[in-house]
């Protein structure tokens, strides 16, 4: 998910930041 991220660059590493950060709430391990 993160590589994705970087993938669309870093503006848009920010904005999507937000969607893989929920999933560590849900499943921190």
């Amino acid at each position: 998910m993160f590589l994705l991220s970087f993938r669309d660059g870093p503006q848009d590493q920010t904005r999507k930041f937000e969607i893989p950060g929920s999933m560590l709430r849900i499943a921190p391990e």
